[in-house]
């Protein structure tokens, strides 16, 4: 299966990451792409795909929201769990309830990112997966993401249900200033994954090209074993 993805976030990244984990996605295009990302797909210049995964750049966060992602095959919808998003943190909060939403996606087959405000009201519908929301989704996400594709395009089995990890996830936004270096990724723990969301390579080292550089992922059983855990990956993580 060949993918082209659309996009240069963190999201787009994650999407690179978690479709890399198949053995059934010959080859991975992006356009533009980002730093991070640069082995694992390759550059698209025209080449045919199979599908088409659009993703967005985060939207600035200034205060906490809402968040969750949604695959359709445009008849049904399946929901991936709720998230709470913010700065520096954003993470699972699967208690976190809202009304049936079903109805506000187009019928039209694709990834969405749902937004609500914190009292639950949908705030914002975005065709595609979208920011931090994007990364924690498919953190959590169990299985074979082309798996999911082949089905979202033949129209999802009434037996079929989405599966996730057991336990959280939680990311860690590190930011610095454009045209900062980042240095100390290489210290990094096995358990503990980047997203790339604003740099590029410069020579032996990455620059940030935006303010939110990049995302620090962990999962664990709770919501804040993953945060202690990022707070011990970002004391090596220096943007300066």
């Amino acid at each position: 299966m060949d993918i082209l993805i659309r996009g240069s976030s963190a999201a787009a990244h994650a999407l690179a990451w978690k479709l890399a984990e198949s053995r059934h996605a010959e080859h991975i295009y992006c356009i533009p792409g980002n730093a991070g990302t640069q082995n694992l797909y390759e550059p698209y210049a025209g080449q045919n795909f199979d599908h088409e995964i659009v993703t967005y750049d985060e939207t600035p966060v200034s205060e906490e929201y809402m968040a969750q992602c949604a695959v359709s095959d445009g008849s049904r919808v399946f929901f991936f769990p709720m998230l709470k998003i913010g700065k520096p943190y954003s993470f699972t909060e699967p208690s976190f309830t809202v009304s049936d939403t079903v109805g506000t996606l187009p019928a039209k087959r694709g990834f969405y990112t749902l937004e609500y405000s914190r009292e639950g009201t949908l705030t914002r519908l975005v065709n595609g997966l979208c920011g931090p929301a994007a990364c924690l989704s498919l953190a959590m996400l169990k299985g074979d993401l082309t798996a999911l594709l082949a089905k979202m395009e033949a129209g999802f089995p009434e037996d079929f249900v989405l599966e996730f990890r057991d336990g959280a996830a939680a990311l860690f936004c590190a930011e610095g200033e454009c045209g900062a270096r980042i240095e100390g990724l290489d210290r990094l723990s096995g358990d503990t994954g980047v997203f790339i969301n604003c740099a590029e390579r410069r020579g032996d080292h990455l620059q940030t090209t935006g303010n939110n550089a990049l995302y620090l992922c962990a999962r664990d059983k709770t919501a804040e074993l993953c945060m202690k855990k990022l707070e011990k990956a970002a004391e090596f993580v220096n943007i300066l």
